[in-house]
């Protein structure tokens, strides 16, 4: 958890190096799916998204971000079935081959069932951001997340999601560059 200020500092450094010819960056509404890993709470399971996107530079992105994940662990059946959500912003640095890097925060929730009974935390947490967008939209991201859910270290949530999805946006791209008159 103490690298992702260095991890972040050196995305930003690597965004502003690389990033002279950055594609036209997309805005808009965008729905995504994948998987979610939770190391605390022990489980896997699917994790949807939906995000909304607005540029706001040459090289960057302001995401405001909502998650979901469905999770269980395969090897307990006595283990309660774990949903993790996330509601929060990334700031994405765009390079010039359609990646970008990016800190992330947000409030994370989770809810753990078991039978007839369920209880949710909540807290503030936070991570990094990576992927991939293609000027046709569809995307892939990565994204590692922590929160202390209590603050006193009882209740922590740590883990990964990977996310594939689609970007609807506006009439064409966005661009930052100036358009002919």
């Amino acid at each position: 958890m103490r690298f992702i200020l260095p991890l972040t500092v050196l995305a930003v450094l690597v965004s502003v190096l690389f990033a002279t010819t950055v594609h036209a960056l997309n805005e808009g509404y965008a729905f995504s799916g994948g998987y979610a890993s939770h190391i605390t709470p022990l489980a896997t399971g699917l994790s949807l998204g939906f995000d909304y996107q607005a540029v706001i530079g040459k090289i960057a992105t302001f995401n405001t971000v909502f998650q979901r994940s469905a999770e269980g662990s395969n090897s307990c059946s006595q283990c309660p079935k774990t949903s993790v959500d996330f509601f929060g912003a990334q700031i994405r640095f765009w390079t010039s081959t359609d990646f970008y890097f990016g800190p992330m925060a947000g409030i994370f929730s989770t809810t753990s069932s078991f039978g007839n009974s369920s209880g949710t935390v909540s807290g503030l947490g936070y991570g990094l951001v990576m992927g991939w967008e293609g000027e046709g939209r569809f995307f892939f991201s990565f994204q590692w997340e922590a929160a202390n859910l209590s603050g006193d270290n009882t209740n922590e949530v740590e883990g990964i999601r990977f996310h594939f999805g689609y970007r609807f946006g506006a009439d064409g791209d966005i661009t930052n560059t100036p358009q002919p008159s």
